[in-house]
């Protein structure tokens, strides 16, 4: 018994060494770029700013530490572009990733990325998640239709135009689309989520549990609501 206790806290001693946050050292002026197979989706997960630039080549590139170059993992697998840190760092100024593409379906990103456009984002169809703390902020697009996803603590913050958008949102998660122009929003609101949009012509879906949806506009409304959720008219 003695023996396996030792055993036991010997792992717990390897693992929580794995998981040791690292910081940078000196400045993060370093530069490195990292050419892409084709794709059309983006997975994204770590402390770090993410820029998305439109262009006619798709590629990444990476500005932070000279210890921390190679903690980053990008790979395309299966027409996913993945980010990811491969140890935590102990700083969201660690790095800037200059994520340049010339095709984008979908964009999800994971624990504390923060992800901007450089310029407005014009698809037919864009699909944006985010989950953990991560933000996306300051979105322009312009889109026929538009699914937006945000869970535990994380948000959207989103401008422009969308024919049909369809908002999920659960636990604290929070999507701003009051400078976006929506014709149709298809709601799926639970926990404690927080919407806000313009709508011009319909808002259908549901609103669970303590989940509220504020809206501007004077849309049709097709809403099921539950338990102490509230759908307020600003």
């Amino acid at each position: 018994m003695k023996y396996s206790s030792i055993f036991l806290l010997f792992i717990l001693f390897i693992f929580s060494s794995c998981q040791k946050e690292i910081g940078g050292e000196g400045e993060a002026g370093i530069a490195q770029d990292f050419m892409l197979e084709k794709f059309n989706d983006v997975q994204a997960k770590g402390i770090f700013k993410l820029l998305l630039i439109e262009n006619d080549s798709a590629y990444v590139s990476v500005q932070t530490h000279q210890n921390l170059i190679e903690n980053i993992n990008i790979y395309v697998q299966r027409g996913t572009l993945h980010i990811e840190e491969k140890q935590p760092v102990s700083s969201f100024e660690s790095y800037v990733v200059y994520l340049y593409y010339n095709d984008l379906k979908k964009v999800e990103i994971q624990e504390k990325v923060l992800c901007e456009p450089a310029d407005k984002i014009i698809q037919d169809k864009l699909e944006l998640k985010a989950y953990g703390d991560a933000k996306f902020d300051a979105f322009d697009i312009e889109t026929e239709e538009l699914s937006l996803r945000a869970e535990n603590s994380s948000s959207i913050r989103i401008k422009g135009l969308a024919k049909n958008a369809k908002f999920k949102a659960k636990n604290q998660a929070q999507i701003n689309a009051t400078e976006m122009r929506a014709r149709v929003v298809d709601l799926d609101l639970a926990g404690e989520a927080e919407v806000q949009a313009s709508i011009e012509d319909e808002i259908k879906g549901r609103v669970l549990d303590n989940s509220v949806i504020r809206y501007t506009g004077n849309p049709q409304k097709n809403i099921e609501v539950k338990d102490h959720a509230q759908v307020v008219k600003e």
